[in-house]
């Protein structure tokens, strides 16, 4: 598979990125789903009046994940996910490491009669960063370490076969070495 981002902050190129990788799914054992992959991007970030050492964190981004789904029932589904990511920039570098978890239930259309059901979701996870060097700004002595907590809650609201509306709440927690 290939990839290609654009991302815009304000009216300014934040970063441009094409990317590849590659996909596995698995589907041998009944009710379950393991899904495997392997995506690199080159991340090219744009100075702008706003960030001017943004390209500072221009480089790699490459991340190796799974996920594994186990359907109790068609319409009950529990899924884990883990993922290792490294980013290179020219900048600074860091190590990511991902570990989350929730659950899907499909239901029908409660307000009418619909073609799609209607879909809740909720799981949760942690993230650890770390980072390879100091950020001089900040602390000359000590690399940055965070720890992401986060939880979140959706609807998916199909409209057509192939797009619906998702509300969505999400809470995050960070926690960081540095202030």
């Amino acid at each position: 598979m290939s990839t290609l981002s654009a991302i815009l902050l304000g009216y300014d190129t934040y970063f441009t990125a094409p990317g590849a990788g590659v996909r596995l799914l698995s589907f041998t054992a009944a009710q379950t789903v393991l899904d495997a992959r392997v995506e690199t991007r080159y991340r090219d970030f744009e100075n702008s009046a706003n960030l001017p050492l943004n390209s500072q964190r221009t480089g790699l981004q490459t991340r190796a994940g799974f996920t594994y789904a186990y359907y109790f029932t068609p319409t009950f589904v529990v899924t884990t996910q883990t993922y290792v990511q490294r980013e290179q920039g020219r900048g600074w570098a860091d190590w990511e490491v991902s570990l989350a978890g929730g659950i899907a239930y499909t239901f029908d259309n409660p307000l009418w009669q619909a073609r799609y059901p209607w879909t809740f979701q909720i799981g949760g996870g942690v993230i650890r960063r770390s980072y390879d060097d100091p950020d001089p700004t900040i602390d000359p002595t000590d690399n940055e370490m965070d720890t992401v907590l986060w939880t979140r809650g959706a609807l998916v609201l199909p409209v057509a076969e192939t797009w619906a509306v998702v509300p969505q709440v999400e809470y995050r927690n960070q926690d960081s070495n540095y202030e």
